[in-house]
């Protein structure tokens, strides 16, 4: 099975202290741990920290990040949808050119009597 490493910085970005950044990724780090072995949830293997960095390996997902996924899902809703607008457009126009004709001829018969 393929690992991903994950490096997770507690001293780059954000305006709090160094410290709080390191409880929060000390706090993600025993989370992801705590996840119960599960076919959906992706497999936590170990975490260490090395210098200022923490580090955790996790199983690689070779299908892409879930957000790419939801995304490319979206990105199918949205087509089946405009398919099924523009076949019920479709069916609408051609309707209303029978429900024209329609009501030209009967217009047209009543005229004439």
């Amino acid at each position: 099975m393929k690992m991903l490493v994950r490096a997770l910085r507690p001293d780059r970005g954000g305006l709090s202290a160094p410290a709080a950044r390191a409880r929060r990724c000390l706090h993600e780090i025993q989370a992801v741990a705590a996840l119960p072995e599960h076919p959906h949830i992706v497999r936590y293997y170990r975490a260490w920290q090395q210098r200022r960095e923490f580090y955790l390996q996790m199983a690689l997902c070779e299908n892409g990040s879930l957000a790419s996924l939801l995304r490319a899902a979206a990105r199918r809703a949205a087509a089946a949808r405009a398919a099924g607008l523009r076949a019920s457009a479709g069916t609408m126009s051609q309707g209303h050119g029978r429900m024209k004709r329609t009501c030209s001829s009967s217009v047209r018969r009543r005229l004439s009597l």
